[in-house]
Order: structure tokens, then C-alpha cells, then sequence
């Protein structure tokens, strides 16, 4: 059985960048938050509000972060995909 997706957009505000992520995730938000979550802190050193009030539709949802974050340093874990929009 398909584990269900959920997806997720990283917003920069300081690159005006912005990707999406999709997590293999069939728990809740905020679940699958803690998967994305070592990607986005530690080592990289970013800190990110969960904007949940955002959410475009059901399973998507927005995450805006306070620092850039280069594409390079989001090691995708084992059924996460990242593309930049």
C-alpha cells in the first residue's frame, strides 16, 4: 500500500526563493515536520516558522524560513523528493 504524500513548500523570503517537498508521510503536519525538520536546522542553521494557516489545500502546506538555505544542503531522506519552484 502507498504510503500518502504530503507536500510541503519552503518558502525564502531573503532569496525569494521557494521549494517544494514532498514527504512520504501518512501521519499528520506535524509528523512529517520532524522528518524535515534536521534538514532545515543543525548543520544548516535555519530557522523556520510552520505556517499552517496557509495551507493552499488539504496535505499542503507552507513553511517559511528565516535564512536561505542552499538547495545542496537538503539531503532528501528515503522517499523525499525536492524541486524548486
Amino acid at each position: 500500500m502507498m504510503k500518502e504524500q504530503v507536500r510541503v513548500f519552503l518558502e525564502f523570503p531573503v532569496s525569494q526563493k521557494m521549494y517544494e517537498c514532498v514527504l512520504p508521510c501518512s501521519a499528520s503536519f506535524r509528523e512529517c515536520m520532524k522528518l524535515l525538520r534536521p534538514l532545515l536546522s543543525g548543520e544548516i542553521g535555519s530557522s523556520y516558522r510552520i505556517d499552517e494557516e496557509t495551507c493552499i489545500y488539504e496535505k499542503e502546506h507552507l513553511c517559511r524560513c528565516d535564512m536561505d538555505v542552499p538547495l545542496g544542503s537538503l539531503k532528501a531522506e528515503d522517499g523525499m523528493t525536492f524541486l524548486m519552484l
